[in-house]
């Protein structure tokens, strides 16, 4: 009976100190879970900033009057120095592109009523699109909820800024 309760506690201590274990790896996992989540956060939040300035910085470039063809494309250049943009474009008042850094963008329609959060009042917020697949404007599509891009589809993240220029257009 002695080696019985012996037994009997040698099997209560080990469950005790498993459940402590347990229990003591998941408050870990839940803490790193945390961080991680904190620091995708944050990335998420500053290249979301950048983008924002970036958009801001290149309507200015093209504040200028329309592009006439040959003109130097300073879309272009602008997109040389924020390599985490796949490409820009200064849409009209009827969402229909008039400058892109893609030349064979220009004269497509954007349709920007999916995007959020929703445009009030002309707010100059920084406004994101669901997935498009393809590599731009010129040659992707837009995606739906029902059906998003695939993982091996070349896709994209929209995003827009309103920013009125005084001929009317915007970005």
């Amino acid at each position: 009976s002695t080696m019985v309760a012996l037994a009997l506690g040698i099997v209560g201590l080990t469950v005790q100190l498993e459940l402590r274990h347990r229990e003591q790896s998941i408050d870990r996992t839940l803490d790193e879970a945390n961080l991680y989540a904190r620091t995708f956060e944050d990335q998420l939040t500053q290249s979301f900033s950048v983008i924002d300035l970036t958009l801001i910085s290149a309507a200015e470039i093209d504040a200028g009057p329309l592009k006439t063809a040959g003109s130097p494309n300073r879309f272009a250049t602008a997109l040389h120095q924020a390599p985490y943009l796949r490409s820009l474009a200064l849409l009209d008042v009827h969402d229909n592109i008039v400058n892109s850094s893609n030349p064979r963008s220009v004269g497509r329609h954007v349709q920007l009523d999916g995007f959020l959060p929703p445009l009030h009042d002309s707010a100059p917020v920084l406004r994101i699109g669901l997935p498009w697949t393809g590599r731009d404007f010129d040659d992707g599509h837009p995606g739906s909820a029902e059906n998003p891009p695939a993982a091996q589809d070349l896709a994209f993240l929209p995003v827009a800024r309103n920013i009125g220029l005084t001929d009317g257009r915007r970005a």
